[in-house]
């Protein structure tokens, strides 16, 4: 559904965990690309759903809820910059950039996922020739990447740095001078900014703050539920040295950090580590292998 927000053209999506999310002109776009709506197929959580039949949500849903969680998160912290900025796509300031490639990196950082998730993933890392020199084409073979992404994240950055064509995430990106290398970046934990990093990269980052309560939700299980709320009302920046920041918990949320780690434990031994769903991850890594 879009409408126009402080004078640029935004959307929204309805989201079974936080209700109506806006997303700006750009989010809208790269959301509809190829490469995202394959998002749409890929299962948050493997073959999960043969124990869990409940479990049938897909990434698509994930990284709407982590962008979101971003965006809250930054609210919380002081970093947002005004809508009015937000929205606006000639808005260039540093504060401004910033926050539109956080939300994008969140948006983007599951893109390059495999094929029912992790259990691929692994068997690629494990049995797959991350070093060739060359790759086919239709016309032969052309010079490869000295290496080849390892895992879902780095063949994400890879795809949003090389897809300079209509409809690709890097073409929609650059057509609004956003920096690509910055956002790519940021999805490998490799960002200039620490604040940047720990957001989408710690123990309390926005990630695992919406799949811990999405996983509860669809597989029915109490495991991974905690107060999000009350995390986010008492986020805090920090000067971390160095010209850079990093942010934490205010002392009386202290608990609240004590069971979202809990949940996260649980959780992994509940959902991800459990025996019966680990059977199916094995033998698709066998098939995998080929």
């Amino acid at each position: 559904m879009s409408k126009q927000r402080n004078g640029h053209r935004s959307a929204v999506i309805f989201d079974v965990m936080y209700g109506f999310i806006p997303i700006t002109e750009w989010e809208e776009k790269i959301i509809n690309s190829p490469f995202f709506q394959r998002l749409r197929w890929v299962k948050q959580l493997g073959f999960s759903n043969y124990i869990f039949p409940g479990a049938e949500h897909n990434r698509f849903a994930h990284v709407i809820g982590v962008m979101h969680s971003m965006e809250q998160m930054l609210q919380s912290l002081g970093l947002a910059v005004p809508q009015e900025e937000l929205f606006n796509p000639k808005a260039k300031s540093e504060a401004a950039l910033l926050h539109k490639s956080l939300r994008i990196a969140a948006l983007l950082h599951d893109l390059g996922t495999f094929p029912f998730s992790h259990a691929i993933e692994y068997a690629y890392m494990r049995h797959g020739n991350a070093s060739r020199t060359t790759r086919s084409t239709k016309d032969g073979k052309v010079k490869a990447a000295k290496t080849l992404s390892n895992n879902h994240e780095h063949l994400g950055a890879f795809i949003i740095k090389n897809t300079n064509y209509d409809g690709g995430i890097t073409q929609i990106l650059e057509q609004y001078h956003l920096d690509v290398n910055m956002i790519s970046k940021i999805i490998k934990g490799e960002s200039p900014y620490l604040i940047a990093n720990s957001l989408m990269h710690s123990d309390l980052d926005a990630d695992r703050m919406d799949y811990l309560l999405r996983d509860a939700h669809y597989t029915g299980m109490k495991y991974g539920q905690f107060d999000r709320d009350y995390i986010l009302a008492n986020l805090q920046t920090f000067d971390a040295g160095g010209g850079q920041t990093g942010f934490g918990v205010r002392e009386n949320a202290a608990h609240a950090v004590e069971d979202f780690l809990i949940a996260r434990f649980s959780w992994y031994s509940q959902v991800i580590k459990n025996q019966a769903s680990a059977k199916f991850d094995i033998m698709s890594s066998h098939v995998a292998k080929g």
